[in-house]
């Protein structure tokens, strides 16, 4: 049965989500700024070939830090969910939504 508990659960979850986007945001923003502060002078819409190679080798390597950490997250958020959803009451017999509790 998903409870008050798992609510309050789940919004925490969907809380430090929001929160570690923001940071990430944050992340981003501050290393637009640097590159913009090394490059001076340099047009900001530079294609991604164009870049030296060691730039290239950085992106690349965060691009790819960032898909993992990502994914990681999904899947514990995902797991989470599963936990709590495994504990709940299925749908009544002709209900059209699942999960919904009658009282």
């Amino acid at each position: 049965m998903f409870t008050e508990e798992d609510s309050k659960r789940q919004d925490e979850a969907i809380a430090q989500l929001v929160e570690e986007f923001d940071q990430l945001q944050k992340q981003e923003e501050n290393l637009r700024k640097m590159a913009v502060e090394s490059n001076r002078g340099v047009d900001p819409t530079v294609a991604i070939e164009d870049l030296p190679p060691e730039f290239r080798a950085q992106l690349e390597e965060s691009k790819a830090k960032a898909a993992r950490e990502g994914a990681a997250r999904a899947e514990q958020f995902k797991r989470g969910m599963q936990t709590h959803r495994a504990g709940s009451v299925s749908a009544q017999p002709g209900s059209r939504r699942s999960g919904v509790i009658r009282i």
